[in-house]
């Protein structure tokens, strides 16, 4: 994060409720976006049902991504 400390940023997208509410404001601002996405990694079941959450997630991030409408 130090990386970016004196960077500015138009937008801060968080995608998980977790970063949503431990990531750092950052001092050059930005309109703070959140979209909480399931954590595919805590998925229990079949290898095949696991894939299938990763499949799932994958999907919405792209959804969200092509949908993105600044502003």
């Amino acid at each position: 994060m130090d990386e970016y400390a004196d960077e500015t940023f138009d937008y801060i997208v968080t995608l998980c409720d977790n970063a949503a509410t431990t990531c750092p404001l950052f001092e050059g601002g930005g309109k703070r976006i959140h979209r909480g996405f399931i954590n595919p990694t805590d998925t229990e079941g079949t290898e095949e049902g696991k894939k299938e959450a990763f499949r799932k997630v994958r999907d919405e991030l792209k959804e969200f991504i092509l949908s993105f409408s600044p502003g």
